[in-house]
């Protein structure tokens, strides 16, 4: 016990001016009372007074020093990833029995309670029934621990780690020595839950080498097998795009007996670029008691190696040779291109194969080849006198399948060649109209509030091209649901009372389809203003054309990458769009899309609620698209890989550090408990008297000395 006089917060000068006064004022008392026959009793009242009015004015104090042990702190983390939802339920009711046993051995001891989850370590009450609910990240020992050292929060002398050990395949810790260690002296004891499951289960998709359009690309699928009597396991691949991509077929992963693991290399090919998903598929034994894991969903980027284009046309006019010879200068495209000069009605009085020395594979491109071409150019042509109406159903499929499609105007073209009348109208940018007289009047196309910043817009003037007088246009009408109009006519108006589209484009699930009402884009190459410029605007507006349609990543949105994988029920972190974001829309595979709820967080956009398989995420800020991504969403993730608990791992992880490696849950004894005590020391000040005490007794003593002074005649 220690006594503070004065008070602390008392200056010195203060208490210096209280003594000098209380001194002055004693000794003049004496002096006034030197002759007075009550001189001592006046001044011992006068005396107390002061004594007291000193007191409540210096506040003393009294400090108490007290020196005890107390229990060491203990940080007991609990796996809380989707693994314990295994074996049915077994695998959590073990890890709750070990949280209950804890909890008996720990009463009364400081302890916290942490549960892992994509954040890091959360505090939980392990005494709450919801407070465990198997919606973690996956396992990562190193990575828990390291999050427990970095919280500054805790300083524990024991670690208890509740969990089967498993961790995903891409998060495994090399074995080295000391990798586990939590602290020096600090002993980290694991407890293992969970049991080994007959499983057999796919480890790992990847294609070798790199995977090319039109072109055969090896993917090597890894199984793993373990309690189970695998032999050869049938694997299957299921490409998302149903007729755009090929397979050898199903294949046999032959699995070592000794370590349970197996491979086999299938080829596939995509006739599109782009990225791709595809499932791969086992056949499990009959025994397999986990089938989540039988099947992966994988994303495949397919590259274009050469660009094919199929250009028909029905007559060569200047604006088909025009386009023609643009294409041809190009060395990376592989064109095929012919014109159907002879309608149905026509008579040359020869058999067909006296026509030509070679007849043209026209059905056979259209019904055998039309998917192994990114982009199809229909040029002024009748589809009915020349007889590609039959094909135009197939045409329709091969843009829903994404392919890209041009359709240029001319008198024969749209309504005038009975596309208003097939099944290619419905993934049209516009409704079809009847040509009327005032379409061929020359004209100077006027951009859109859109089209002036569409990225085609842009390349277009970048390279110096403005738009001209052209001559005349088809009838096109309304613009149909997600198309774009970029040029429309200055005078001209739809049925509807719209101004008339020049140039729609539309997106049609994977497809694009690009309709041109004017054969006269020409004039931009060979008139005499594009002298000036050798032509450059019509190879600049073409090339922009030709490279939209072709998903060009020059006109194409920027890619919506996510931070990690998609796991069904977890947020999803993406990198936040360059171009902000107040908009995200997920597209459907009916070609629809709706709105997806979303929040900004740490320069991150953050989704919840995706459902499982391939989701396709466009992001917009006002009407400008941002950014565009597609993403597999998983039910269970890599953890779920191999399902066994990995107590060889939760060993060292207790060997690392010196802890005890706990078999399951029943064997958990005080050995978890820190064996130091923490000595403390605390110090307690009050004050000596209570302040209302100090000023009642200063009053009184006041009170009755001034009552002395009155009494014996002293002022």
């Amino acid at each position: 016990m220690a006594f503070s006089w004065p008070s602390t917060d008392l200056p010195l000068p203060a208490l210096t001016a209280l003594v000098v006064t209380l001194t002055a004022s004693l000794g003049l008392l004496a002096l006034e009372t030197r002759h007075h026959p009550r001189r001592l009793r006046l001044l011992a009242s006068a005396a107390i007074a002061s004594l007291f009015a000193t007191l409540v004015v210096v506040r003393p104090r009294v400090s108490l020093d007290a020196n005890r042990d107390r229990y060491a702190p203990i940080a007991i983390v609990v796996d809380d990833s989707r693994s314990m939802t295994l074996e049915e339920g077994q695998r959590n009711a073990a890890r709750m029995r070990a949280v209950n046993r804890l909890r008996v051995l720990t009463e009364g001891r400081p302890v916290r309670w942490l549960r892992t989850s994509p954040l890091g370590l959360e505090p939980f009450d392990p005494s709450s029934t919801d407070a465990l609910a198997a919606r973690g990240a996956s396992t990562d020992l190193a990575e828990t621990l390291a999050h427990l050292r970095e919280r500054h929060d805790l300083d524990p002398l024991s670690v208890v780690v509740v969990s089967d050990g498993r961790e995903a395949p891409s998060r495994t810790v090399p074995p080295t020595t000391g990798s586990f260690l939590f602290r020096p002296g600090v002993p980290v004891h694991t407890v293992a839950v969970g049991e080994d499951q007959p499983d057999a289960s796919i480890s790992d998709v990847r294609v070798l080498g790199s995977a090319f359009a039109h072109g055969t690309f090896a993917v090597r699928v890894e199984v793993l097998c373990h309690g189970l009597a695998c032999g050869a396991l049938k694997v299957t691949w299921e490409p998302e795009a149903l007729g755009l991509s090929e397979s050898s077929g199903p294949g046999s992963a032959i699995v070592d007996a000794s370590s349970g693991v197996g491979s086999v290399e299938l080829s596939a090919s995509f006739e599109r670029p782009g990225r791709h998903a595809a499932t791969v598929r086992i056949e499990a034994p009959a025994d397999d008691r986990v089938h989540e894991n039988d099947a992966r969903t994988v994303l495949i980027d397919v590259r274009r190696e050469r660009v094919r284009m199929l250009h028909v046309a029905g007559r060569p006019t200047n604006d088909v040779r025009a386009l023609r010879r643009f294409l041809k200068a190009n060395s990376s495209i592989d064109l095929v291109s012919f014109f159907i000069l002879r309608t149905q009605e026509d008579d040359p009085r020869a058999s067909p194969t006296e026509l030509s020395l070679i007849p043209f594979p026209v059905d056979e491109l259209f019904e055998e080849h039309l998917s192994s071409f990114d982009a199809v150019v229909v040029q002024d042509i009748d589809a009915e006198e020349y007889g590609l109406a039959r094909h135009l159903r197939r045409l329709a499929r091969y843009v829903d399948g994404g392919g890209g499609l041009v359709l240029v105007g001319g008198p024969h073209a749209f309504a005038a060649g009975g596309y208003d009348r097939s099944s290619l109208a419905a993934v049209l940018p516009t409704n079809l109209e009847a040509p009327r007289a005032n379409l061929l009047e020359p004209f100077v196309p006027r951009v859109t509030a859109e089209g002036a910043t569409h990225p085609i817009q842009h390349a277009f003037a970048r390279a110096g091209g403005h738009l001209e007088t052209l001559e005349g246009t088809s009838a096109l009408g309304v613009p149909l649901p997600g198309a774009r109009v970029l040029y429309e006519h200055p005078t001209l108006t739809t049925r509807a009372g719209n101004p008339m589209p020049v140039l729609a484009l539309r997106e049609v699930h994977a497809g694009r389809v690009m309709a041109l009402g004017t054969d006269s884009t020409w004039r931009l190459g060979f008139s005499e203003t594009a002298a000036a410029g050798a032509g450059a605007a019509y190879d600049a507006l073409w090339d922009a054309l030709i490279g939209w349609t072709l998903h060009d990543a020059r006109f194409d949105p920027p890619a919506l990458q996510a931070t990690e994988g998609c796991i069904v029920g977890d947020p999803v972190r993406f990198t936040l769009p360059a171009g902000g974001v107040d908009h995200l829309d997920e597209r459907l595979r009916d070609g629809s899309s709706r709105p997806r709820a979303f929040r900004i967080d740490a320069n991150a956009l953050v989704v919840d609620g995706l459902g499982e398989g391939v989701v396709e995420l466009e992001a917009r800020n006002g009407s400008v698209v941002s950014a565009r991504g597609r993403i597999v969403c998983d039910r269970v993730g890599l953890e779920w890989v191999d399902v066994r608990p990995d107590r060889a791992l939760l060993a060292r992880v207790a060997e690392d550090s010196g802890g005890v490696a706990f078999a399951s849950p029943d064997e958990l004894d005080e050995r978890v408990l820190p064996r130091t005590r923490i000595p403390s020391s605390a110090r307690h000040e009050r004050p000596l008297f209570p302040t209302w005490a100090l000023a009642l007794a200063a009053t009184l003593a006041l009170g009755f000395h001034w009552y002395e002074r009155r009494r014996f005649g002293l002022r």
